[in-house]
């Protein structure tokens, strides 16, 4: 732990505490989804390449995608067109990769309407010829973990 004694706040600056805890990376509808989406890569590692653009044309159509279908395009798109590694972890680890959290905040950034938020974190991950498909494969796994929670 590190000794703050010695340190002279800035004025007009928060003092921090340090017993403080920081706020939690992960709030509880992301762990069940997450756990979800550790189940669905394993399957999306087992497809073949699809064309993307002929898949995110049929569920466009159909309102109701399931996150299976969802979840299989969107690693298939990180996959394609991702800046960094995929990692997922298996299904009931403790820990979770950056890849988890990530997906976890962009989803929650969409759900809250921060739009900008959702945008620049795709853009993080995603090469531009593939953020614009990444935005709607985002929203339709959204929708399809909101319709399930629902349910």
């Amino acid at each position: 732990m590190v000794k703050v004694d010695n340190i002279i706040a800035f004025p007009g600056c928060a003092v921090i505490d340090p017993d403080t805890k920081p706020a939690p990376i992960l709030t509880g509808s992301d762990y069940g989804r997450i756990e979800v989406l550790r189940q669905q890569i394993h399957r999306a590692l087992l497809c073949q390449r699809c064309n993307l653009d002929r898949a995110c044309e049929m569920i466009s159509g159909d309102r109701a995608t399931s996150v299976s279908q969802a979840s299989l395009l969107l690693f298939a798109l990180l996959k394609e067109h991702g800046t960094h590694a995929v990692t997922f972890y298996r299904p009931g680890a403790q820990e979770f990769s950056s890849a988890e959290i990530w997906i976890s905040r962009v989803l929650r950034a969409v759900q809250h309407g921060h739009e900008r938020q959702a945008d620049a974190l795709i853009a993080w991950r995603i090469e531009p010829i593939g953020r614009r498909r990444a935005r709607f494969l985002i929203g339709r796994l959204l929708d399809s973990f909101l319709e399930r929670d629902a349910a």
